[in-house]
């Protein structure tokens, strides 16, 4: 009897410890409300670059060729024997200087000839008028003494222009390209002398599509990058009024100036013509994105650290980054961990300053270290 009894005060006694035992590990009421979303919510480190919108000269970047400002064929006016050549190719020349000298030959007595006849008409036509006058010559002979006193006059003036024309000179200053005769050749009325090229200013010709012509107005200062490593700044001077029938582009010329023809003409050419201006921001491609939608955008940070994605569109690239539109005037620009972040999220934002490789290598080990 007394065995029972045992039992069921054990029984009871280990009932009352465990109820005690609940009682004192209960958790308090702050741990009950925290949700679950609470316990495992763990922000990403970012860093971002505040950044003001700011006035971006767009340019149209075209391939061209260079050509002389003038270029001619210098040809004789006269048949005869080449006395002198007293250039030679490659030289600089000023305006006026003789390039080549035809023999006289017998010019000189042919015109020592005609000038005597030139006199003794003159006087011929003196003596007839003086006698039409008093009427012991007809009007007829005075005529004839006239036209054959003309007729001398333009025989003296025909050689003399032809002496005249036995020097050969520049006619404006340039660089003998290619010289065409030597001393003692014999060159027919029209025969090529030399090939003479001013390349002062030169002009660099670039060819425009019709969907840009309208961006472009004469007198804009343009940069000119010559195949040989030499940049320069040009003048818009030209754009042709019709457009190529094949290719459907506009002839434009932009004129540089070459005072010491240390660039030469016939080589190929870089263009960069300013067309308008936008506001736009400076970044680098690095930290482009692309939305589900496939668009092509940057992530920025609101002033509730939740993350935006901007569509955005290049305006114009460099070397050394590219410039977008589509951003807000001042926008915070996550610039390091903008790929493990998605639109709406919150995140922790460290803004770069001065000590930037510092900041930046931080950030991404706490971003490597939180995944």
């Amino acid at each position: 009897m007394k065995k029972p009894y045992l039992i069921a005060i054990a029984m009871f006694a280990a009932l009352v410890i465990w109820m005690a035992t609940g009682l004192l590990g209960k958790p308090d009421a702050t741990e009950q409300v925290q949700t679950p979303a609470e316990k495992t919510e763990k922000r990403v480190l970012v860093q971002t670059q505040t950044q003001n919108s700011q006035p971006v000269q767009l340019e149209l970047t075209v391939q061209g060729h260079v050509e002389p400002n003038r270029e001619v064929i210098i040809r004789s006016d006269i048949a005869g024997r080449v006395q002198d050549v007293l250039v030679e190719d490659g030289q600089h020349v000023e305006a006026g200087t003789l390039l080549v000298r035809f023999d006289m030959e017998d010019r000189k007595s042919k015109l020592a000839k005609e000038e005597a006849l030139l006199e003794s008409r003159r006087q011929a036509y003196s003596r007839t008028e003086k006698l039409g006058n008093v009427n012991f010559q007809s009007k007829s002979a005075i005529e004839d003494a006239f036209a054959a006193l003309k007729e001398a006059e333009a025989n003296v003036a025909e050689i003399r222009n032809e002496i005249n024309k036995l020097e050969v000179r520049a006619p404006f200053a340039g660089v003998v390209d290619r010289r065409a005769v030597e001393k003692g050749a014999y060159l027919l009325a029209n025969g090529e002398i030399a090939r003479f090229v001013d390349n002062n200013p030169l002009k660099v010709v670039v060819p425009i599509a019709q969907q840009n012509i309208k961006q472009l107005s004469k007198g804009v200062t343009s940069e000119v990058d010559f195949a040989i490593g030499q940049k320069r700044p040009g003048t818009l001077k030209f754009i042709s009024p019709l457009a190529n029938e094949q290719t459907r582009t506009f002839r434009v010329e932009i004129s540089v100036d070459n005072p010491g023809y240390e660039i030469p003409a016939g080589i190929s050419a870089e263009v960069k013509i300013p067309t308008s201006r936008v506001s736009g921001h400076f970044v680098s491609p690095a930290i482009l994105a692309l939305d589900e939608q496939g668009r092509m955008g940057i992530k920025t940070v609101d002033d509730t650290s939740s993350v935006i994605f901007n569509p955005v569109s290049i305006i114009q690239a460099t070397k050394d980054g590219i410039w977008v539109e589509g951003l807000p005037d001042s926008a915070r620009i996550i610039t390091v961990g903008q790929g493990f972040v998605e639109a709406g999220a919150k995140v922790d934002v460290a803004e770069k300053n001065s000590d930037e490789t510092h900041r930046a290598a931080g950030v991404a080990s706490y971003i490597g270290s939180s995944q």
